[in-house]
């Protein structure tokens, strides 16, 4: 094994719920994943983390990969430290630490409740005949990237030169301009006539979602140091969201 791709962790929603089982998944699971690199001369280590790492009390509505993070959620404190963590395995066991904070990851099959998992759900209810409801307001946003460019994403940070990378860890913006759940639903009906979609916003799905649903992401380091760009729009994801659920329908329900 040459390469690791940590993905694994538990979600925003499941964190508050269980800081305790968070910090196993999150910390403790993180730094095994590290210690098994180490001990096992693992050339190259890629982490998931995520824009949840940055909070409300930012400044400016931009964010940048030189923004100060100072998350309050127990999920976002839990995600600093994986990167922190693997800061410390750069420079002290010269492990190729690597990797992207995403927003909010959008594809079909997911299973477990997040902050923003409405923005999965609200395309693959419809698909499977059910009535969904959208647990936040009609014009919340959240930054949202579909998981076939949140892979290539992944991917190409991997197949880059080491020299390349200077940051380590770095923003990706997802489709920009953040998009409504209003805008969302509208393009799901047009698609999906029989859609039954509501509103009943969940007050403490809201207050994750003000967490980051203002801000303005800025990944030109990621554009500049390895090639990154998004592919697909909201339009786009929907469409393949739905083309993806349809052919291979057996692997998601």
């Amino acid at each position: 094994v040459d390469r690791i791709f940590h993905l694994g962790g538990l979600l925003s929603l499941p964190s508050e719920q269980n800081p305790w089982a968070s910090f196993e998944a999150n910390v403790v699971g993180t730094y095994n994943m590290l210690e098994a690199a180490r001990i096992n001369d693992v050339e190259q280590f890629i982490y998931a983390s995520t824009i949840a790492t940055y909070s409300k009390d930012i400044t400016s509505d931009v964010i940048d990969d030189y923004t100060i993070q100072r998350p309050t959620t127990m999920y976002g404190v839990t995600k600093v430290f994986g990167e922190l963590l693997g800061r410390f395995y750069s420079r002290k066991f010269d492990l190729d630490f690597r990797g992207v904070r995403l927003p909010s990851v959008v594809g079909p099959g997911a299973k477990t409740a997040h902050m923003s998992i409405y923005n999965a759900w609200a395309i693959e209810e419809p698909l499977r005949g059910h009535s969904y409801e959208l647990r936040c307001e009609h014009e919340t946003k959240c930054p949202v990237i579909y998981f076939k460019d949140a892979v290539r994403a992944l991917w190409l940070l991997a197949q880059a030169k080491r020299s390349q990378i200077s940051r380590m860890i770095y923003n990706l913006a997802g489709i920009s301009p953040p998009f409504s759940a209003r805008e969302l639903v509208t393009i799901v009906r047009a698609r999906i006539p029989e859609a039954r979609l509501t509103f009943n916003p969940d007050a403490k799905v809201m207050e994750l979602l003000r967490e980051i649903g203002r801000l303005k992401i800025d990944d030109s380091c990621a554009q500049s140091e390895w090639g990154w760009h998004i592919t697909y729009s909201l339009e786009e994801m929907v469409d393949n969201f739905i083309k993806e659920f349809n052919e291979n329908r057996s692997w998601y329900v």
